[in-house]
């Protein structure tokens, strides 16, 4: 399957921004690691269109799930939720989470919104996204997620949390179940302690 050219498209959104003839001040490019130059339009969890990019400004918390997952996906949104309990007041409005479907197919936006109902999951913390396959599997290789299809109804997967600056580079990655979480808070302190906000997202 062909991927997605990633210079091309940092090619791209330099000359999309060098188009702009508002009066505006143009944004400032994406840093060159950052996961956010994936293309596509993604859908949220209210069926609304929405782009990589525009997690840009915040520090976000990801992981790759399946809904209709019974065994380590459950376990994943709990240990992000724990996470997210465990927040400093510096670090709360700061940081939010965002999970991205493997099974695009079943897991409808209507579907991701159960879910985040099931899992008691903040409106405007946490954001659920459904793409094509392509798009999973372009970001699952940018953040070294593997997953494969096993069944009819199951993936065999990573078990990883990936904490993300708030240019969508990769600064911390928990891997595993129940994984005391000391390490990535102490990542986003570190974050939060050192990084300066875009002028886009000030």
């Amino acid at each position: 399957m062909k991927r997605r050219n990633l210079v091309g498209a940092m090619v791209g959104a330099a000359c999309l921004w060098g188009l702009a003839w508002t009066g505006l001040s143009a944004p400032e490019p994406l840093s060159p690691n950052s996961i956010y130059h994936l293309e596509g339009s993604w859908k949220d969890q209210q069926g609304q269109p929405f782009q990589l990019r525009q997690l840009r400004g915040q520090i976000r918390v990801l992981a790759m799930i399946y809904a209709t997952c019974r065994g380590a996906c459950p376990t994943i949104i709990h240990d992000m939720q724990v996470i997210e309990s465990k927040l400093s007041t510096r670090a709360r409005p700061r940081v939010s989470f965002v999970l991205v479907t493997i099974d695009p197919g079943v897991d409808t936006p209507a579907r991701l919104k159960e879910l985040a109902r099931e899992k008691k999951l903040t409106e405007g913390r946490w954001r659920l996204l459904q793409g094509d396959t392509a798009m999973i599997q372009d970001l699952g290789a940018l953040l070294g997620f593997k997953y494969r299809k096993v069944s009819d109804t199951d993936f065999a997967h990573s078990n990883m949390i990936t904490v993300l600056d708030s240019e969508g580079q990769i600064i911390h990655q928990q891997i595993g179940l129940n994984v005391d979480p000391a390490d990535t808070l102490a990542a986003i302190e570190k974050l939060l302690a050192s990084e300066t906000l875009p002028p886009c997202c000030r």
